[in-house]
C-alpha cells in the first residue's frame, strides 16, 4: 500500500501504537478498490468451478517485482483479481465446501466455502524504510483485507497440510507452456507447494481465472475508462508538443506526466514514440531521436488505473501535417479499422479472426509498395490486429472465444514501410456494452486527418 512522504516522515520516527494508527489511516490511499463484495463473488465463483481441491494463489513479494523501473509496488494479477489486496508477500487459500481444515472453527457450518488470507507478520524496523504493512493481527484486519480470516504466513504450511486431509489436489497458477520453467516465478512457487504436499496434484487455475477476467464487471469498465480518458489527455498533450526539433523522449516524459498527474499509477507499457524509419519498429523503445520536418511519428503509449491498462496508438505528421503519400497510408490504416470494427458481430467474431478482415482490406487497394506492381499493402501489416484489455494491457483471456458483451479489446491496424521510413498505427480501446452494442472508449481522441492537423495547431477538433 502506498504512502506519501509525509506519512513516511511521520512513521519514521514514531512506533507501536502510533505506528498502526498511521497503517489504518492510510490503508484507504492507493489505488481505487472495486467493493468488497465483487471479491467474494470472484472467490466463491473460482470455488464453485474448482471444488474438488484446494486453491492456492500466491502474491508478489516486493523482490518479484518484474518491472526494475516501477516506482510502486505493483501485485500479482491473478492475487490482486481475487483478493483485491495489494500488499506485498501474502498468500491466497481457498477451500471449497467441505474441505477440512484446522481453523474450522473460525467457520460457521461443514457447508461453506473457506478463504485464508496469510500476511507477513510486521517488521518494525523494515517498515522504516519501506513503509507501514498491515499485520495478520493487527485490529480490523478482517474489515480492512474482506476476510474472516487472516493467519501469519508461517501458518501457511500448517493450513496446507491439514487442507489436504480431505483431498489430495491443488490448483495453483502453473507457468505458460512457452515460459522459461528455469526462471518462472509460477514454477519455484509449483515447486514449493509440491515440496510441502509430495503427494498432491498441482493443476493449473489459470483458465478458470481467465474465463471470468475476460468479461468485466462494472467497476472494471470503469477504472479502464479512467485509464482511457488519462490516456486520451496524454496524447493530446502530446499532439501540441510534436515538432521537427523535439527529441521523442521529451514526448514520452510528457505522457507519462499527464495520465500520472490524472491519476494513473504508472505507465500501462513502456511508451513507444517512434519516428522516421522507428516509426515501423514495432516495439521501438529507446526513444532518443530528435522528430524531423516531413517523418511521421507512432506513438503508442497509456496509462494504468487501479491496476487497468488502456492502449492507444496514434500517428502524427511532426511538421503538423502529411504529406501525400503519408495521407493515403494513414487514410488506409483508418478504413481498415472501421472495416474491423464493423466487421464485429457480438456473440459470433473472433478477435483473431478480424486480422484476415484487415489483410483483405489492405490487399484490395490500389495503393502499392515500393517494390512495384505486385508489392500489395497486405505484406506490410505484420501482427494482429487486437487482443484483450484489463488488468494486463494484453490481458488473459480465450481466442477462442466470441467478442461478446462486457469484454475489453483493442483494434489496432497498421502499415510499416522500412523503405519510406514510414510507419502508421491507430489504436482505440472498445467495449460491447450490456445492450450488446460496441463503444469506443477511446473516441475523445481525434483520428482523423483533419481533426489530427487541426489538434497539433492548437485549435480545439471540430465537435470537442
Amino acid at each position: 500500500m502506498l504512502l506519501n512522504s509525509k506519512a513516511r516522515l511521520a512513521c519514521a520516527g514514531m512506533a507501536g501504537s502510533f505506528l498502526l494508527l498511521t497503517v489504518m489511516s492510510t490503508l484507504n490511499w492507493g489505488l481505487e478498490k472495486e467493493p468488497m463484495e465483487v471479491y467474494r463473488a470472484r472467490r466463491a465463483a473460482v470455488m464453485d468451478k474448482l471444488k474438488d481441491g484446494v486453491i492456492v494463489i500466491f502474491g508478489l513479494k516486493e523482490s518479484e517485482q518484474s518491472d526494475a523501473d516501477l516506482t510502486r509496488f505493483r501485485q500479482d494479477d491473478y492475487f490482486y483479481y481475487l483478493s483485491g489486496w495489494d500488499e506485498p508477500g501474502a498468500i491466497l487459500m481457498l477451500l471449497p465446501k467441505g474441505r477440512q481444515n484446522i481453523a474450522t472453527a473460525m467457520f460457521p457450518g461443514e457447508q461453506t466455502n473457506r478463504e485464508i488470507l496469510f500476511l507477513a507478520n510486521r517488521d518494525p524496523v523494515r517498515e522504516r524504510w519501506t513503509g507501514p504493512k498491515l499485520g495478520p493481527v493487527d485490529k480490523q484486519t478482517a474489515t480492512l483485507t474482506g476476510f474472516p480470516l487472516v493467519l501469519p504466513l508461517d501458518r501457511f504450511p500448517i493450513e496446507m497440510s491439514n487442507a489436504l486431509s480431505a483431498g489430495q489436489t491443488i490448483y495453483t497458477i502453473l507457468p505458460l507452456a512457452t515460459a522459461n520453467l528455469r526462471l518462472s516465478r509460477e514454477q519455484e512457487k509449483a515447486e514449493q507447494l509440491k515440496a510441502l504436499a509430495p503427494f498432491a496434484e498441482i493443476h493449473d487455475a489459470r483458465s478458470s481465472i481467465d474465463n471470468l477476467r475476460q468479461v468485466k464487471g462494472k467497476s472494471e469498465v470503469a477504472f479502464l475508462q479512467k485509464a482511457v480518458d488519462a490516456s486520451v489527455d496524454a496524447h493530446l498533450a502530446a499532439m501540441k508538443a510534436i515538432k521537427p526539433g523535439v527529441f521523442e523522449y521529451q514526448v514520452a516524459a510528457l505522457l507519462k506526466y499527464t495520465w500520472e498527474n490524472a491519476g494513473c499509477e504508472r505507465a500501462a507499457y513502456a511508451p513507444i514514440v517512434g519516428s522516421g524509419f522507428d516509426s515501423t519498429v514495432l516495439h521501438y523503445n529507446q526513444d532518443d531521436q530528435p522528430m524531423l520536418s516531413g517523418q511521421t511519428v507512432v506513438v503508442d503509449a497509456a496509462g494504468e488505473f487501479s491496476g487497468y491498462a488502456a492502449d492507444i496508438t496514434r500517428t502524427y505528421p511532426v511538421s503538423g501535417k502529411f504529406t501525400e503519400r503519408q495521407k493515403q497510408i494513414y487514410e488506409l490504416v483508418l478504413g481498415a479499422q472501421e472495416e474491423a470494427v464493423n466487421a464485429i458481430v457480438p456473440g459470433k467474431t473472433l478477435l483473431r479472426g478480424l486480422t484476415q478482415v484487415v489483410k483483405d482490406y489492405f490487399k484490395k487497394s490500389p495503393l502499392r509498395g515500393p517494390k512495384g506492381e505486385d508489392d500489395t499493402l497486405d505484406h506490410y501489416f505484420i501482427h494482429g490486429t487486437g487482443h484483450w484489455l484489463g488488468l494486463a494491457v494484453h490481458d488473459v483471456g480465450d481466442y477462442n472465444r466470441p467478442i461478446d458483451k462486457n469484454m475489453i479489446f483493442t483494434i489496432e491496424p497498421g502499415l510499416y514501410i522500412p523503405e519510406e521510413n514510414l510507419g502508421v498505427r491507430i489504436e482505440d480501446d472498445y467495449m460491447v456494452n450490456g445492450e450488446g452494442k460496441i463503444v469506443k472508449l477511446s473516441s475523445r481522441l481525434p483520428s482523423s486527418i483533419q481533426e489530427v492537423e487541426r489538434s497539433m495547431s492548437g485549435a480545439t477538433p471540430k465537435g470537442r
